[in-house]
């Protein structure tokens, strides 16, 4: 698959992540590993988070 990135200087993006089984709660379950990640990801590509939220079938976590 190719994505296609604008590499706009303080351009603001939205998107949607989303499991094929969206009843599976790994990404709540999970969710340390999943802060981890995006930690390691900014330290080397800079960037903001305004706000996130991960819906399951299990609940509602905000990060």
């Amino acid at each position: 698959m190719q994505y296609i990135r604008a590499k706009v200087s303080g351009a603001t993006y939205f998107f949607t992540v989303n499991l094929a089984n969206r009843t599976n709660g790994i990404l709540i379950k999970q969710i340390d590993i999943l802060r981890d990640a995006i930690q390691i990801a900014k330290t080397k590509y800079p960037f903001k988070i305004y706000c996130s939220e991960f819906i399951s079938a299990v609940g509602i976590s905000w990060m």
